[in-house]
């Protein structure tokens, strides 16, 4: 695989050390909400698909045309799975969401419920207590 200097000199490739950090703290946090692939994980593969194909041209360093082609095969790939970050969506890729978004409207009603009920009583009191 390149080196963080190599694949730094590369457009729009970042530190893999970086992508290692961000997809190992935020992905996780972002693949359980959108069920995608995050960001990150896209990136080191991408990189990781690049030094593979320049590893097969008999190279040690990835140039630009494998950037660029590493990019459109993993893109292409989480795409057709609807995994890509592009794809990222709350509701349309876990389909226990809805239900999560169920129980919580019902939790919203309860609360809203018990809300008003609280603010009767209490103008009730204050109702008395205007009366003495």
């Amino acid at each position: 695989m390149a080196t963080a200097a190599t694949t730094n000199s590369i457009p729009g490739a970042v530190n893999p050390v970086m992508n290692t950090l961000a997809s190992a703290t935020l992905g996780i946090l972002w693949r359980a909400a959108t069920g995608t692939v995050d960001p990150w994980t896209k990136q080191s593969q991408i990189e990781d698909e690049a030094a593979a194909l320049a590893q097969a041209a008999g190279s040690d360093v990835a140039s630009p045309d494998d950037y660029a082609q590493a990019d459109n095969d993993v893109t292409a790939s989480l795409i057709s799975n609807n995994a890509d970050p592009s794809q990222a969506s709350f509701l349309a890729n876990n389909p226990g969401a809805q239900e999560v978004l169920d129980k919580l409207q019902k939790l919203g009603y309860i609360l809203l419920i018990v809300g008003a009920a609280y603010v009767v009583v209490e103008l009730a009191k204050t109702a008395r207590a205007l009366k003495t």
